[in-house]
């Protein structure tokens, strides 16, 4: 299925279409790299590096991600991953509220 499809195609555009996903998720989800980084316990020059498509998380890493942004591991390396925005976190709610 999905695993045989990216065999068949190349290591740098599952590069790029992982970076791309990572970024897109990323900023939907409100994180900055480095707030990334510290939740998977990497720094922010791999996220920067990945994001780039300089090099690829492993599929641990990969799956903690997906985990954080509320998506799935197909989600993360899928070329047509769904472009919604995730619900808007409790705390900018509350915050919001406050104000």
């Amino acid at each position: 299925m999905v695993l045989c499809y990216y065999l068949n195609m190349d290591q740098e555009n599952i590069k790029k279409i992982i970076a791309n996903n990572m970024l897109v998720f990323r900023k939907r989800s409100g994180l900055t790299q480095a707030e990334l980084a510290e939740k998977i316990n990497y720094s922010d020059k791999a996220v920067s590096k990945w994001e780039r498509g300089d090099g690829i998380p492993d599929v641990l890493v990969l799956c903690e991600m997906a985990e954080i942004f509320g998506v799935t591991l197909n989600d993360m390396v899928s070329e047509n991953a769904p472009r919604k925005v995730p619900p808007m976190r409790a705390t900018r709610v509350v915050i919001t509220c406050l104000s």
